[in-house]
């Protein structure tokens, strides 16, 4: 038995020895020899970040799909363009660029996306260029920054959760021509200084603009729609705390129905064969719910028998926002605050 055993033992001291010295083999190589060596996966596509000066301006960019993306600006300048190329590689997305002395932003065609902040905070920032090919504007893109003037190329492009939040100098949003596949983000143009917009043509508006999109901007005088336009839906909140907007509602346009709009404006139809749809009746009670207390009509418009039996609610109470200051309303339904629609026949 001792015999067996020790067999065993020398047995596996040979096949030690061998192995180390097969490992020694690989790891001393014979010098001028190349050795092939395997890095780990998570090492290999791992690049450091690049700076290139363009015009006295530098850029640091690193990998971003097939492309690349900036993710830091030094540059003195009032203006800044942010080229589509650089070192020869596509540029696919802006990150965040904190500039304090920045007043105009040129984004060069061929960039396709602007991400979260990338320019949240600019109080210097009174002029911006978004090109056709932006697809993507990020959360808090633009917030608080003073541009006074936004216009869209891309019928596809979703505009991000609060992406022009507080911009309290921007006073006109356009968009092109044609049917618009984007998404309008919840909160995106809320607190600003719209006097009017025209929403392109879409086929479903409640899905494609998110809650409180147009909100607070009590100096929004016009909302309008496309001509192509058949029916229109406003979201819940959309033109809250807009109390001098006119909401036009074309002639084309069959039904119109709005979500809960609290201090809103009036509402304008200028179609006799327009329908009122959504509005229901609160259980145990005879008459429609209407989110806005007064709606202009032409003679013997097909809406006014929904109006004459409807009412709206009132602003049941009003809080100071902690951030801003602003008052935030809140819609009330209970049968105290209930009154009359006003119908303006014309």
């Amino acid at each position: 038995m001792k015999k067996l055993v020790m067999s065993v033992v020398l047995l596996l001291g040979v096949c030690f020895i061998l192995l180390t010295a097969e490992n020694e083999k690989v790891l001393a190589a014979p010098v001028g020899k190349k050795v092939n060596y395997s890095a780990p996966e998570q090492h290999k596509n791992k690049k450091e970040p690049v700076t290139v000066t363009v015009n006295g301006t530098k850029f640091t960019y690193q990998p971003y799909g097939k492309g690349i993306e900036i993710i830091d600006v030094q540059c003195s300048k009032e203006k800044l363009v942010v080229p589509a190329k650089l070192n020869g590689k596509r540029v696919y997305k802006i990150e965040r660029i904190f500039v304090p002395t920045i007043r105009k932003v040129v984004i060069k065609n061929g960039i396709q996306e602007i991400g979260e902040s990338a320019f949240g905070g600019l109080h210097k920032l009174t002029s911006v260029t978004i090109p056709k090919s932006v697809k993507k504007i990020g959360i808090t893109a633009f917030y608080r920054a003073p541009i006074k003037e936004i216009k869209f190329q891309n019928l596809s492009v979703k505009i991000g959760e609060s992406a022009f939040w507080g911009c309290r100098k921007l006073e006109k949003v356009s968009f092109p021509k044609g049917e618009f596949t984007g998404k309008i983000g919840e909160s995106a143009f809320e607190y600003s200084s719209l006097r009017g917009v025209k929403l392109p043509y879409m086929k479903n508006m409640k899905k494609q603009v998110g809650r409180f999109a147009f909100a607070d901007n009590k100096r929004m005088k016009k909302v309008t729609f496309s001509s192509r336009q058949k029916k229109v839906s406003l979201g819940e909140d959309w033109f809250t705390d807009c109390p001098n907007a006119k909401i036009i509602v074309g002639k084309q346009v069959k039904t119109f129905s709005s979500k809960v709009n609290a201090n809103a404006g009036t509402v304008q139809l200028l179609g006799r064969q327009t329908k009122l749809t959504g509005f229901k009746k609160p259980k145990d009670r005879s008459y429609y719910y209407i989110q806005f207390k007064k709606f202009i009509v032409p003679k013997g418009s097909k809406a006014i028998p929904v109006l004459k039996n409807a009412k709206y609610g009132t602003v049941s109470d009003s809080r100071k926002d902690r951030y801003s200051g602003e008052k935030n309303y809140y819609f009330s339904t209970s049968e105290a605050d209930m009154h009359k629609v006003k119908i303006v026949k014309k």
